[in-house]
């Protein structure tokens, strides 16, 4: 850890205009609730681990001035011109890409996903300056490997002191079965492509469906609606019994997405059933921890058997934590850690 200190790290992130004038007062800008879900899991929560074996972390900030700098959702032409002050000065350079840019909107089969031409242009020449790219996918890093050879996977993590589930008790209350599902309200819509299944589930009184958000969506069954807060987050997950998280998989943009969405249930040892995006099937395609599905036929079958049998769910929820272990955030801040150390030559 020695070996860290005085490595003075800067990320660059987007920012609200409160949160700019709590960090320009000297005060604390280090709240979840107020920035993008990447930036606080890729940037806020792996920093706080940096700090501890002694990297100097700062945000949005030149001064101190910084040996390495990450770009976290930051890709337009003046972040390019930022890159280019920066390494001019010697400072290092990282491209953290957490979702597919390579393609633009207009290419994109399906009409969805994707970036603006310009934002692509600007992307892709960051990429091509930076000393490293860091991927929130093994997909996402084939692509980018194309562009910069120093590209690396590097996985969203899940917290263990935040998201502990023996922090938790859960009801023991004999009622329908919790399940959960988070993300962001505009994609909550991919559930209705369940609501079948869901619907005569509910009717039956053998599900209680939790949707985690930051907005109410518009969804075809009954459900119970929370308010996604990065404090209470971990509560609501421990009141689920099944995390589900169907996903259209149609073109390049939806191959690239990252595996928090199902991990952060299955680190508090809630199995997963999940749609076939690349990352859930590194968790879930032995079928221990949950389980891939490519139809509504899939779907039928493996909520009801996990629905119904009480030692099959049971015995996934244990693998899920085994299965999340390399991905909780002290490990991914050790790789972190190494990729620091490399792109300086240590």
């Amino acid at each position: 850890m020695s070996s860290n200190k005085n490595i003075r790290v800067t990320w660059f992130i987007p920012e609200q205009i409160k949160t700019k004038i709590r960090r320009l007062l000297g005060l604390s800008a280090i709240n979840p609730n107020l920035v993008l879900p990447s930036v606080w899991i890729r940037g806020l929560q792996v920093a706080s681990y940096l700090e501890k074996l002694n990297f100097e972390i700062s945000f949005n900030t030149l001064d101190p001035h910084p040996d390495i700098s990450i770009f976290l959702r930051r890709y337009d032409a003046d972040d390019f011109k930022l890159m280019q002050r920066l390494k001019q000065a010697g400072t290092k350079i990282i491209v953290d890409v957490v979702a597919n840019y390579f393609q633009t909107r207009e290419s994109s089969p399906e009409g969805y996903g994707g970036a603006s031409r310009r934002l692509v242009h600007n992307f892709v020449k960051l990429l091509e300056v930076a000393d490293q790219v860091w991927t929130v996918s093994p997909y996402l890093r084939e692509q980018a490997v194309q562009v910069n050879s120093e590209s690396y996977f590097v996985s969203d993590s899940v917290d263990p002191v935040h998201f502990d589930s023996g922090r938790f008790s859960k009801s023991q209350a004999s009622g329908p079965m919790v399940l959960g599902w988070s993300g962001a309200a505009e994609k909550a819509s991919e559930l209705n492509a369940l609501s079948p299944i869901l619907v005569d589930l509910i009717k039956l009184n053998q599900i209680r469906v939790l949707v985690v958000t930051r907005r109410r969506p518009e969804l075809r069954f009954d459900f119970e609606f929370r308010h996604w807060d990065h404090d209470t987050f971990p509560e609501m997950i421990s009141q689920c019994d099944i995390c589900i998280a169907p996903r259209r998989v149609k073109n390049e943009y939806d191959l690239g997405h990252s595996l928090f969405k199902i991990g952060v249930f299955m680190s508090m040892g809630v199995p997963a059933i999940a749609g076939p995006v690349p990352s859930y099937s590194l968790l879930l395609e032995d079928g221990q921890a949950g389980a891939i599905c490519h139809s509504i036929d899939d779907w039928y079958m493996h909520m009801h058997h996990f629905i119904e049998d009480d030692t099959a769910r049971l015995s996934a929820g244990g693998m899920a934590r085994e299965k999340m272990k390399p991905y909780l955030t002290p490990l991914i801040a050790a790789q972190v850690t190494g990729l620091l150390q490399k792109i300086l030559g240590n």
